[in-house]
């Protein structure tokens, strides 16, 4: 799972977002996290907090890799379509766009980080499963005899079919 965290701010300049702007920001957040491309592609927004006057705080999360400042559009569409004063939002709009983002952290969860593992990190972690449990606790231990067990299997088979 790919997380983002998102400074917005509306897209023209030194402009505050006013609280019922805010709330309709949270509620599209709501919105956005309905929509048949969120659904498939797995990914929700949150409102976290509001950080100044001109700034609010939000988050991703997806399942995939996306370019997460454009993935603000997804607010930006939902804004649109729940929020009555479109004035408001015009007036707040610059060059076309209505909100800017800013990626202020990103990070994978430990489990696409260990999917997104180079050839020679694997080399090197299959290489301390064999030899490396010298270091390791008993739960350790035991957890690296059954990755070796099961690196054998694929071995075997693999030697098997080829």
């Amino acid at each position: 799972m790919y997380n983002y965290l998102l400074d917005v701010t509306l897209a023209k300049r030194n402009m505050e977002i006013p609280d019922n702007l805010e709330q309709a920001i949270i509620l599209a957040c709501d919105d956005a996290n309905r929509t048949t491309n969120s659904i498939r592609n797995g990914r929700t927004f949150k409102f976290i907090k509001r950080i100044n006057s001109y700034t609010v705080r939000l988050s991703l999360q997806s399942k995939t890799y996306v370019v997460a400042t454009r993935s603000i559009s997804s607010i930006t569409r939902a804004l649109f379509r729940t929020y009555n004063d479109v004035e408001e939002l015009n007036k707040g709009s610059y060059n076309g766009s209505v909100l800017k983002a800013i990626v202020v952290e990103e990070s994978e969860t430990a489990e696409q980080n260990l999917a997104n593992l180079q050839p020679n990190e694997i080399v090197k972690e299959v290489i301390d499963i064999f030899f490396g449990q010298i270091t390791m606790s008993n739960r350790g231990k035991a957890s690296a005899r059954n990755a070796a067990n099961k690196i054998k299997e694929i071995i075997i088979e693999y030697k098997n079919e080829s």
